[in-house]
């Protein structure tokens, strides 16, 4: 099979001005035109080098960066990019002091690939030179040249790997297709205008889709002609698909509106703009501006951080010098806006380009209305702002998620795109009812209500509140009135709907009643199994509204937790027979038994569909990671310790011993699984599970342990009860053998082993064996799996013990 080496460089080009004798920079054949052209390290002093402990070396010939505290910032920084195996063929970054390419080139990417009739491959040792040095001294100031040139090496490396097609067959590529790139006739392959060349509108995506915060929050796409890739929803099903990354799920774009304009005080050319975004889900959101045809350095306007929605007007005189020019009509008649948001995982997410043109300003104008007309979320979305909605107001998410479900279907407009207003006046996908006195009140606007869902949604989360807060006043509280339990906000959501007969369940049809229909939602599509609310009597009112014979009920039982308030970094354990996920909509590829540690690493995710309520968290644990579902997860003391294999039973039993307390770690989190059990260690653990205590004026027997050891108590206290120590003698630090670790457990837990009913044949215990009566007792109720054999000399090592206590303790709780 015959194989060809080329090489090329490709430029990145970031201008102050654009000029395109100066900007574009076509693809460079090293095989046609020699890499001696390119060896701009011959003319240049070595200033600093750093070589990484993954192989990456960087080297700088700029005075500007001499340090090797800068250069390890400098991989800091192309680690934020996201990234994979690709990464492992990169072999260095070179930052010199000036622009030997030319002016407006920033900085090059060198590809070399070998490649055959079936395959192209991009070869190791890959390098990325950052120009400039001396002008770009800081890491935020390369941020974006940096990521586009990682654009190029993480495109070219996907683009042979997953296509097999070389560089000039791009056009014809899935991904050309996905990007819709037969839509413009400009786009080429290295024939063409630089702004439309397949490897940068490559690299171009990756930034925006891939890079770095810091190099998103000063980027916007140069191609101002062509389409964003966060608007692209094929784009980002090509790299779900490429990537098989459970992390990157489809995103509707940001939205960005101009709602009103105004002439400026600074003069007549001036605008003073008003911004308006519904959906930054409190994600930090960079506003962005660059004149519209990308002759200038984009422009970073404003940085918002926990907020809903961005509704703020930009005057022109507030703004400093070097933003100033992008609100003046007459240095830059044709100006646009982007909001982007970074993602530590998954995609980042933007806005399509708001263009502006300052003498049809009014054209670009957008009512409210039309917005939230346009944009209508997804149903995960919608319940991923029904969830955000109620961790802000402390209100459990199944709640606030089942009574959007029963008042609308969770939704805020009708099959007309009109807001759903009912007869008694509801409005919207909480059915929001305030009077007008109400509304002036509390400061509500009427037609934000109708038209904005979050709005929506934060209105009624805030009159739920209200009603939770009036407990123990004009509605009962139940138990101890704790806001994460789900049955204690009962009649809260009844006084939500109204204390009327019809939410009187001794009135109403059974399961009839506002409140009972949402706590029914909760226990089919949350999947949370609430019990039954017991009868209570009210009295009425002369207006027919209720009165309550107590403000205060005790319900043993009602105390449900909500399964959605996790938090990334917490450790949990599962909770039944649960299933680990490869995606959040995916399917089960692991089975987890009960108590399995994990910790959460992401989420909470909402999966499709009105009528699936509970969210996925994504997980790592001992050999797995994937996504599990809010229902099988439960806080507590656990840890997934790093040194326990994927032995799935072995990790639940440590998880189940560690809630109760009976076992736990060393100091450097390490659990040391393989390590023997000393039969000191092995007293500490018998004695917590069982709870035994010393019986009054006991006198230990044992005449190698004293008052002052360690576990001496619990020592006394096991030989008093007869459980070890027999004979005079403890011997706290030997290791426990098996054979003996036999014989203590059926003592300890006879009462609660069936007695033995069969004869079981190990090869290395025979029924003579002095023994084999505990042995085979321990098999008789599957404490130990029969295999042939036993190994009854060898020491219990730790993780050992943790599983055959487990497997003892659950006799006693079934």
């Amino acid at each position: 099979m015959k194989k060809l080496l080329a090489s090329i460089g490709l430029a990145c080009a970031f201008l102050f001005l654009a000029d395109p004798s100066i900007g574009s920079a076509h693809v460079i054949d090293e095989t046609k035109a020699k890499s001696a052209q390119f060896d701009y390290e011959d003319y240049y002093q070595l200033v600093a080098s750093y070589k990484s402990p993954t192989g990456l070396t960087i080297k700088s010939y700029s005075p500007k960066w001499t340090t090797v505290s800068q250069l390890k910032a400098v991989e800091a920084e192309l680690l934020k990019n996201k990234h994979g195996d690709e990464i492992k063929l990169l072999g260095q970054i070179v930052i010199f002091p000036d622009f030997p390419a030319g002016k407006g080139v920033l900085g090059q990417y060198f590809a070399e690939y070998e490649h055959s009739s079936r395959s192209v491959e991009l070869l190791s040792n890959r390098t990325i030179h950052l120009y400039g040095g001396n002008q770009f001294s800081t890491i935020e100031s390369i941020a974006t040249t940096l990521s586009h040139e990682y654009g190029h090496h993480f495109t070219f490396y996907h683009l042979f790997k997953d296509e097999s097609l070389l560089p000039e067959k791009w056009m014809e590529s899935d991904y050309a297709h996905a990007r819709d790139l037969s839509r413009y006739p400009e786009a080429n392959t290295g024939d063409g205008a630089y702004e439309w060349m397949m490897s940068e509108i490559l690299a171009e995506d990756y930034v925006q889709l891939f890079g770095s915060e810091t190099a998103l929050k000063h980027h916007m796409q140069f191609n101002a002609q062509l389409h964003t890739a966060f608007e692209d929803e094929d784009l980002q099903t090509y790299w779900m698909e490429k990537l098989h990354s459970s992390d990157y799920q489809k995103q509707h774009p940001l939205g960005l509106y101009l709602v009103d304009e105004k002439r400026s005080s600074l003069g007549r050319y001036y605008q003073d703009l008003k911004f308006y975004s519904p959906n930054l889900n409190n994600q930090t959101t960079y506003l962005l501006g660059q004149d519209l045809q990308g002759q200038y350095f984009p422009i970073l306007i404003d940085q918002l951080n926990n907020q809903t929605n961005l509704s703020k007007w930009y005057e022109a005189s507030k703004m400093d010098s070097q933003t100033k020019p992008l609100f003046d009509g007459f240095s830059l008649p044709e100006v646009a806006f982007q909001a982007v948001q970074h993602s530590d995982q998954g995609f980042n997410r933007g806005s399509k380009k708001l263009r502006l043109s300052y003498d049809r300003i009014e054209e670009a104008k957008t009512s409210y209305e039309d917005i939230y007309k346009q944009e209508q979320p997804s149903i995960a979305e919608t319940k991923a702002m029904l969830y955000e909605t109620a961790i802000k107001y402390n209100i459990p998410p199944e709640i606030l998620k089942a009574m959007a479900y029963v008042e609308t279907g969770m939704k805020q407009f009708d099959e007309n795109g009109q807001p759903i207003i009912s007869s008694d006046g509801g409005v919207g996908i909480l059915q929001v009812k305030m009077s007008e006195a109400d509304m002036a009140a509390k400061n509500v606007d009427k037609e934000r209500l109708k038209y904005d869902i979050r709005y929506n949604m934060e209105t009624g989360a805030a009159l739920l509140k209200e009603k939770w807060n009036e407990s123990a006043k004009s509605t009962p509280k139940i138990n101890d009135h704790d806001p994460q339990k789900l049955e204690h906000w009962y009649f809260a959501v009844m006084a939500y709907d109204g204390l009327t007969k019809a939410n009187d369940p001794n009135a109403a049809e059974k399961g009839k009643t506002y409140q009972d229909q949402v706590f029914e939602a909760i226990r089919q599509f949350s999947h949370v199994p609430l019990q039954a609310f017991p009868q209570f009597q009210v009295n009425y009112h002369d207006d027919g509204t209720m009165e309550f014979e107590t403000l205060a009920y005790n319900w043993p039982g009602l105390d449900t937790k909500t399964t959605q308030m996790h938090q990334s970094g917490e450790y949990v354990y599962t909770m039944g027979q649960g299933g680990l996920y490869n995606r959040v909509d995916g399917t089960t590829v692991k089975g987890l038994l009960p108590y399995t540690p994990l910790q959460i690493t992401g989420g909470p995710l909402e999966k499709d569909g009105t009528s699936t309520h509970e969210v996925m968290y994504k997980v790592k644990g001992n050999g797995m990671e994937g996504y599990v579902s809010s229902v099988n997860l439960q806080s507590g003391n656990v840890k997934v310790f790093p040194d326990l294999s994927n032995d799935n039973e072995t990790a639940a039993a440590i998880a189940y011993l560690q809630i109760r307390g009976v076992i736990s770690g060393y100091q450097d989190g390490l659990f040391r699984p393989n390590q023997p059990l000393l039969r000191q260690h092995a007293a500490k653990m018998l004695v917590k599970e069982l709870g035994l205590t010393l019986p009054q004026g006991y006198q230990v027997k044992a005449t190698d342990i004293k008052p002052g050891d360690l576990y001496y108590k619990e020592m006394a206290i096991l030989e008093a009860n007869g459980l070890m120590g027999k004979g005079g003698a403890f011997r706290p630090k030997e290791p426990l053998t098996r054979s003996q670790m036999a014989s203590v457990l059926v003592r300890a837990y006879d009462k609660w082993y069936k007695p033995t009913e069969k004869a079981f044949d190990f090869q290395d215990v025979p029924t003579s064996h002095w023994n084999y009566e505990d042995i085979n007792r321990l098999a008789n109720n599957e404490i130990t799996i029969v295999k042939d054999f036993f190994r009854p000399d060898q020491n219990v090592t730790r993780s050992q013990f943790a599983l055959f206590l487990k497997r003892s303790v659950l006799h006693k709780t079934t």
